[in-house]
């Protein structure tokens, strides 16, 4: 219990230091402070999970309707590997961050804390286990998320409709509201349609699933530091988590709740994959690419208990990996191009290892032999053989479209110019190094469970060999070892034949520019990104509400100053004749 206790208060200590010392030390100094805080913390939660030392309860809570609500954690099972990504994962995103701060800025460590709780609440959640708790937390993880957005200066404008707080409000709404609905019902109770439709509602909100894939797209416009850290660690991976708690221990699914997750799901992968094909800004690419990964989990989610509750979090820690890896690749892209728009990036640097480190994200995120993102498909493949084949296509042209989505950013890291060369590794200092390192390192577990999924436990291992009986998986250490050499030979001769190549000639100012064929897809396939983000009409929506809002104050402002005497009048002789008839 102890060593419990210290995974959740050193990280207190981190944000606690970051206000503190805010105008005395330099905000590189406090986040790599905090990076190191976090590493410590995540070799704790190894160490814990080895000792089976992550499941402890606190104190009886308050009681409603005689049900105690007690504040028990438990970090044990899938929680704990989400855990360790997180704080893993977060220790390296911060890192990524502090070299991105000049040496001597001051002035940004409440930033920096919102950023530590956005990593400390995600962490909570996932030990907390009541529900009602669990609304509480998940309020939480909604305001600093959009505290942190407000400090980044993404959204700055009061008249901006704040999708994501918005979003994040309602879903704690609900989710307290289903938390009390299921107390009511008592323990053993069976959820009813309504409780399920309110879980997979808030739930696809996070996801950024059609048609709200537009709070993605707000939270992709922090900067790349800061955004990957929000959107890997915050209310997706969030969502995702608490709905695969409550499809896998609490909801009985019927046949006909199956074909809709099924269905759901499909339209979120095919949504997503089809708006990262079309969009032309790296940060918002991957933000569509989560939200096509998530569209997976949805998938899972309506297999059998023993799929879901092991293939469901393998997919989400393998689109948080994918996601923040991307994220701090594409650190170094606006670092050096000052925008992570492709179609202004017209002195690209050759950036080997976050192209690497992006290239190896990529080929997670679509499930390429010797990734982590392998494993979880092939088991998801093996249900869908077995319980749904017409579902297995769909799911196959979605990974084709997101395979196509990052030809583009790929071009941007491998791209080698003579005029305008990176420079080479001694003239880096040794900030620039972190900052390639971070991506890579990030990038490691990606591989390595994708070599050897032995490392993921019993429970993995179980699943997979069980997925083995559906469509023929070779497990043997040494057949794994060959495969992922091959299929990274086959990913990484043509970026080493690329890299070798110098383009010294000038372009023809006169040549017209081509048209790609995944630009031209993207171009058909508009209405699956309208469907995902219709921003037309949320805008006018959100004019309508403000419109309203204006005309409701100028009515009410009727009883104000000299009319508000009449107001009073009128409802003191209304409660006198209501007296007099009674």
């Amino acid at each position: 219990m102890n060593m419990s206790i210290l995974i959740f208060t050193l990280p207190l200590g981190a944000i606690f230091l970051s206000l503190l010392l805010n105008r005395v030390v330099p905000t590189r100094v406090l986040a790599i402070v905090s990076a190191a805080i976090f590493a410590a913390t995540s070799v704790l939660v190894f160490v814990g999970y080895s000792h089976d030392a992550l499941a402890w309860s606190v104190y009886q809570w308050m009681a409603l309707d005689n049900q105690v609500i007690q504040l028990s954690f438990n970090l044990s099972g899938a929680n704990w590997a989400l855990a360790l990504v997180v704080t893993g994962g977060g220790a390296l995103a911060l890192l990524g961050l502090a070299v991105a701060f000049p040496p001597a800025v001051r002035g940004f460590g409440g930033l920096l804390a919102s950023l530590l709780m956005v990593l400390w609440i995600s962490m909570l959640g996932l030990a907390v286990e009541h529900t009602f708790v669990l609304s509480i937390v998940w309020g939480l993880l909604t305001l600093f998320c959009f505290l942190t957005m407000r400090s980044s200066g993404s959204q700055s404008e009061t008249q901006t409709l704040p999708l994501t707080f918005m979003a994040g409000l309602i879903s704690t709404i609900v989710l307290l509201g289903t938390a009390l609905a299921m107390q009511a019902g008592g323990v053993g109770a069976v959820p009813g349609p309504f409780i399920l439709i309110a879980w997979l509602t808030i739930a696809l909100l996070m996801f950024g699933a059609p048609p709200f894939h537009a709070i993605v797209n707000e939270q992709a416009e922090m900067p790349s530091g800061i955004a990957g850290i929000v959107l890997a660690f915050g209310l997706p991976l969030f969502g995702g988590m608490v709905l695969t708690r409550f499809i896998t221990t609490q909801a009985i699914l019927t046949p006909a709740w199956t074909s809709i997750l099924a269905i759901i799901g499909i339209v979120t992968l095919l949504v997503g994959a089809a708006g990262a094909l079309s969009e032309i800004r790296i940060r918002r690419l991957v933000g569509w690419q989560l939200t096509a990964q998530m569209g997976l989990v949805i998938i899972v989610l309506g297999q059998l208990e023993a799929v879901s509750s092991v293939v469901a979090p393998a997919l989400l820690a393998n689109t948080t990996l994918t996601t923040i890896v991307s994220y701090l690749a594409v650190t170094l892209v606006e670092r050096y191009a000052g925008t992570d728009d492709i179609s202004k990036i017209d002195k690209p640097q050759l950036l080997m290892l976050p192209g690497i480190s992006f290239l190896i994200a990529a080929a997670s995120s679509v499930g390429v032999p010797g990734t982590l993102g392998f494993w979880p498909r092939i088991m998801l493949f093996a249900e869908l053989y077995r319980a749904w084949p017409w579902v297995l296509p769909l799911v196959l042209v979605g990974s084709t479209l997101m395979a196509l989505a990052y030809l583009a950013p790929l071009t941007i890291f491998i791209h080698r110019n003579a005029v305008y060369a990176a420079p080479s590794d001694d003239s880096l200092d040794w900030s620039a190094l972190v900052a390639r390192l971070c991506p890579a390192l990030t990038a490691i577990p990606l591989i390595v469970l994708g070599v050897v999924p032995q490392l993921g436990g019993a429970e993995w291992n179980t699943a997979i060999e069980q997925a083995g009986g559906g469509i023929q998986v070779f497990t043997g250490f040494s057949v794994q070892i060959v495969s992922a050499g091959i299929a990274m030979l086959l990913i990484t001769t043509p970026l080493i034949l690329r890299w070798r190549s110098v383009r010294s000639g000038t372009i023809d100012p006169d040549m017209r520019s081509t048209i790609l064929t995944p630009q031209a897809l993207a171009e058909s396939l508009q209405i699956l990104v309208w469907i995902g983000s219709p921003v037309g009409l949320y805008s006018r929506l959100w004019e309508g509400a403000l419109w309203l809002s204006q005309r409701t104050r100028w009515a009410l402002s009727l009883f104000e100053q000299r009319y508000y005497l009449a107001g009073f009048m009128i409802s003191l002789v209304t409660v006198l004749l209501l007296l007099l008839q009674g």
